[in-house]
C-alpha cells in the first residue's frame, strides 16, 4: 500500500486553524468589551441574566479555542512525525533529503 503525505496541505490546514484561533480570541475580547460596557450599565434582573449569558459565552469560546489549539498540534505533530518518516525512508535508500 502507498502512502502519501500532503506536507503542503496540512501546512495549510496548521495555518488556517491558527487563524481560527486568533478569530475566537477577537470574538472573546469584543464580547468582553461589549459585555463589560453594558453589564455596568444593568442592575435590574436583565442585567444579572446578561451577565450569566455573557459568562458562558466566554466559557463556550475559550473551550472551542482550547479545542482548536490542540487540535493543530495534532497537525504539526503528524506533518512533522510524517516528514520524519520520509527522511529515514530516503535515508534508509541511500539518497539524501
Amino acid at each position: 500500500m502507498r502512502k502519501l503525505a500532503m506536507f503542503g496541505a496540512l501546512d495549510g490546514l496548521s495555518a488556517s486553524m491558527n487563524g481560527c484561533v486568533n478569530g475566537v480570541q477577537q470574538s472573546i475580547d469584543s464580547w468582553g468589551n461589549a459585555s463589560g460596557m453594558t453589564q455596568a450599565d444593568w442592575t435590574d434582573q436583565a442585567g444579572g441574566q446578561f451577565a450569566e449569558i455573557s459568562r458562558a459565552c466566554q466559557q463556550v469560546m475559550v473551550a472551542g479555542q482550547e479545542l482548536m489549539q490542540a487540535m493543530n498540534q495534532g497537525v504539526q505533530s503528524c506533518n512533522s512525525e510524517n516528514m520524519a518518516a520520509v527522511q529515514r525512508s530516503c535515508g534508509r535508500l541511500g539518497s539524501g533529503m
